[in-house]
């Protein structure tokens, strides 16, 4: 695939990635939690290749709490008593992933998704034989 091909299937991709949703989820702490997270999507050659990349996340609360980051059910970080945090974690996803910042009793303050994109489908296999065979 050549580098533009590649390029502007990247650029297209990019489109179809669902938007994040970083509002609270809970009435109690609306407007107080904002998360963000980048990049939001990891592009692999194929379905179901592991890819491996570094997330930066900010996030930042009207007042301090305690908070942490979770990778799906996995605890990647946690803050205390913290009203702003940024911070570099590597990941690795097979699949889209879900972030959120949960407080201690489980409260979930916001989230975000993290989405695979393939460069390949599998839905269509390679050609074995050359276009220009007679047989």
């Amino acid at each position: 695939m050549s580098t533009k091909a590649w390029l502007l299937l990247c650029v297209v991709s990019l489109a179809f990635i669902p938007k994040s949703d970083s509002a609270p989820l809970n009435s109690e702490s609306a407007d107080q939690v904002e998360l963000s997270l980048t990049p939001l999507a990891c592009f692999v050659k194929k379905n179901g290749d592991v890819c491996h990349i570094t997330v930066k996340i900010d996030w930042h609360s009207n007042q301090p709490i305690d908070a942490c980051l979770y990778q799906n059910s996995e605890k990647l970080h946690c803050w205390a008593a913290t009203q702003k945090a940024s911070k570099k974690i590597p990941v690795s996803l097979s699949e889209n992933m879900k972030f959120t910042l949960q407080g201690d009793n489980q409260t979930i303050y916001a989230q975000q998704q993290v989405a695979i994109a393939a460069s390949t489908s599998q839905k269509y296999r390679r050609r074995l034989r050359a276009d220009w065979s007679l047989f």
